[in-house]
């Protein structure tokens, strides 16, 4: 399965949040528990805290916690914001080949548009709590 790496690491972040809601962690701390480096984790921290996911505190006792509840953190929502408008579901992108626009004009459009629709719905009603 292929997934964006933005969308990847954002997940990840959020979910080592939300094993301790209420505990402020450092960017720094945050990456080096992914194996990340911190100029990979702090963008994506400002834009899920900029999007009202997390909380911030400035300072050297500073750090970022959930600003809600996992319950409340809808999958589809983290999804838009961490892949742009441009995300769109790919299919079966593994080896050389990559995967390509289906013109709507395709036959096989109508299957795969109702598959794209479907995930979303489904996704929709995910929370970060469901990860966890």
């Amino acid at each position: 399965m292929l997934v964006n790496k933005r969308l990847e690491i954002g997940l990840r972040l959020l979910l080592d949040l939300a094993k301790n809601p209420d505990q402020l962690q450092r960017a720094r701390d945050l990456a080096q528990k992914e194996g990340l480096p911190e100029t990979s984790a702090r963008p994506i921290l400002l834009a899920l805290s900029r999007a009202g996911f997390l909380s911030s505190t400035l300072g050297r006792q500073g750090g970022y916690k959930l600003a809600k509840p996992p319950e409340k953190i809808r999958l589809a929502e983290v999804l838009r914001v961490l892949g742009g408008d441009g995300l769109e579901l790919a299919l079966f992108g593994r080896g050389r080949q990559k995967p390509i626009p289906l013109e709507r004009s395709s036959p096989t459009f109508p299957f795969f548009a109702s598959l794209e629709r479907k995930f979303w719905e489904e996704l929709k009603d995910r929370t970060l709590a469901d990860l966890l």
